[in-house]
């Protein structure tokens, strides 16, 4: 009988602690950048953000990890992304989002982060 409640407590342990990682969803009124260390696109963005406008507050999600993951799936969901042909950088943003960087992403960012800020920064 205690080998049972221990494995009954042990479980129920772990689906408490798997709730709370679900926790984690998008703000409408926050910046995410989705990026992977190997990724010389995200490098690129990085040199431009912390440049050009070192006091942007962007919450940097590293989609290695399971919860960086598992909320570029919320982002790819929110704007119907197709998941099979997702990639890095992703900078989510109020009802925008932009994939990819280099060309005129730099100008389109430019351009949606000044809409963003009219809606959600008072």
């Amino acid at each position: 009988m205690n080998k049972l409640k221990k494995i009954l407590l042990s479980v129920i342990i772990l689906s408490v602690a798997a709730c709370g990682n679900d926790a984690q969803s998008l703000k409408e009124n926050e910046i995410y950048l989705f990026y992977q260390n190997s990724c010389p696109h995200c490098h690129d963005a990085f040199q431009y953000f912390d440049s050009q406008m070192p006091n942007l507050k962007m919450n940097r999600v590293n989609v290695a990890s399971r919860e960086g993951w598992e909320l570029l799936l919320k982002c790819a969901d929110k704007f119907n992304l197709d998941k099979n042909q997702l990639g890095t950088p992703l900078i989510c943003m109020g009802d925008t989002y932009i994939l990819g960087w280099g060309g005129n992403k730099q100008r389109q960012f430019e351009a949606q982060y000044r809409n963003f800020k009219l809606k959600y920064e008072k």
